[in-house]
């Protein structure tokens, strides 16, 4: 179990993400990136690895990626009808074990 927490850093232009799961606890800077015209991201976690993700939402589906030397994998989700909660599953594999769980994300006004 955790919690996730969003804000905007100031100007708009960056999403911060702080994760904060029983074995898990980092940050993560999410952005547009023009060259490759995708959201990306660095996640930045407690044990000193640094994680490049890309981003993907269209319509109600949010796909995240990650494709690097020891991790692959993908998040596949969808976003319930009044936006504020999606759910899906994260698959992947570090160092060829592999990994998931289902996770929902509710927005907390």
């Amino acid at each position: 179990m955790g919690q996730t927490t969003y804000e905007w850093l100031q100007g708009g232009y960056f999403l911060l993400q702080y994760v904060d799961f029983d074995t898990a606890k980092g940050i993560e800077i999410v952005g547009y990136d023009e060259e490759s015209a995708s959201l990306k991201s660095h996640y930045f976690d407690q044990a000193g690895d640094i994680l490049e993700y890309t981003y993907e939402i269209k319509d109600d589906a949010i796909t995240i990626s990650i494709d690097m030397l020891r991790y692959k994998g993908q998040f596949s989700g969808r976003f319930r009808d009044d936006g504020n909660t999606y759910t899906g599953r994260w698959e992947w594999t570090r160092d060829d074990v592999k990994m998931g769980y289902d996770a929902t994300m509710t927005r907390v006004k």
